[in-house]
């Protein structure tokens, strides 16, 4: 989801639960079973933005290779890629 929020330019602000005047249906509403990526249908939707990003991000080659280097050796984001 952040990923996808990157295109635009947010302004969050707190506010109180007694100034909240709908509740958030997906607070309050949750499935079972998780839904899978399939379900979900959002590779194609990360795929795209992870390929904009790449192709748009103002990182030079050296620190991109840097980059790529950490990722495969921190054990989770490797799982992530190989997901």
């Amino acid at each position: 989801m952040l990923l996808q929020l990157l295109k635009f330019q947010l302004n969050i602000e707190y506010l109180p639960g007694k100034k909240i005047y709908l509740a958030d249906t997906l607070s309050r509403s949750y499935l079972e079973t998780p839904l899978t990526p399939a379900e979900l249908n959002v590779n194609d939707d990360i795929e795209v933005t992870v390929h904009t990003i790449i192709h748009v991000a103002p990182i030079s080659d050296r620190m991109m290779t840097v980059f790529r280097d950490a990722t495969q050796q921190d054990h989770t984001l490797s799982q992530l890629r190989t997901s």
